[in-house]
């Protein structure tokens, strides 16, 4: 029921529905740079 919900949604209100998977994507892209930025200043150094 919600697939069927949110197909309609994403047809009835295409601009709407653009508009927050682009807000979606951005802040996956965003998740992910914190990420890859917490590890690199949570890593270990090792000396050579």
């Amino acid at each position: 029921m919600v697939t069927t919900t949110l197909t309609v949604h994403s047809h009835l209100f295409a601009d709407d529905y653009a508009d927050a998977m682009a807000a979606r994507g951005a802040m996956a892209a965003l998740g992910a740079m914190e990420a890859a930025s917490d590890k690199r200043r949570n890593g270990i150094r090792l000396r050579r």
